[in-house]
């Protein structure tokens, strides 16, 4: 999110050919499927030694989600007035504090939502840890449960639901921890100006 809020914030307020052609380049990365990529990304997690390790899905993970993250809080940026940073900056408050103490504190509702959405892609992605690592320590629960039987009549349903609320309660756990947040995103995103 660091990452995500400080390039979305500099593609949002400052304009050069430079930037144009990273957002460019952003938006170019998130039209290419991840089935694509996967082959290269394969081999070169072999040849670093990432394969089948935690740090290599992070990676995977956060490369993957960073466009997406990066061009939501663009957008939301791109709602908020310039001039609130301009007259805090009259009023005394460098770059660093102008965006830390006034604009991030507008952003918080953008923040919890794209939070959400990563954190629910995460947790529901099922192609990067089954195809990415070979371990059983690293794969996700969703993977690790999944009936592997040679008669799939004979599923045991109570385990699998039983699963499938040890996957979603994280989710309903962050979603009723941060749903002012939300509730906030959607109103502003809702209200056209």
């Amino acid at each position: 999110m660091i990452v995500s809020v400080m390039a979305a914030f500099s593609f949002a307020r400052f304009r050069n050919k430079g930037l144009s052609i990273a957002v460019v380049f952003l938006l170019a990365s998130m039209l290419i499927p991840d089935i694509v990529t996967a082959r290269p990304l394969y081999d070169f997690l072999r040849y670093v030694n990432l394969y089948d390790t935690y740090t290599g899905l992070i990676i995977l993970y956060i490369s993957g989600l960073l466009p997406f993250t990066i061009l939501m809080l663009q957008n939301f940026l791109n709602d908020i007035p310039v001039s609130i940073e301009e007259s805090a900056s009259i009023d005394g408050c460098g770059f660093l504090q102008s965006m830390f103490y006034v604009t991030l504190p507008l952003l918080r509702p953008a923040i919890a939502t794209v939070c959400i959405v990563n954190f629910i892609h995460c947790l529901n992605n099922f192609f990067t840890p089954l195809f990415y690592s070979n371990g059983i320590s690293v794969l996700s629960t969703a993977i690790t449960q999944l009936p592997l039987r040679e008669n799939m009549y004979a599923v045991p349903w109570d385990l699998v639901s039983a699963m499938g609320w040890i996957i979603i309660l994280p989710i309903i756990i962050f979603v009723a921890i941060f749903q002012r947040q939300i509730m906030e995103g959607i109103m502003v995103g809702g209200v056209k100006g």
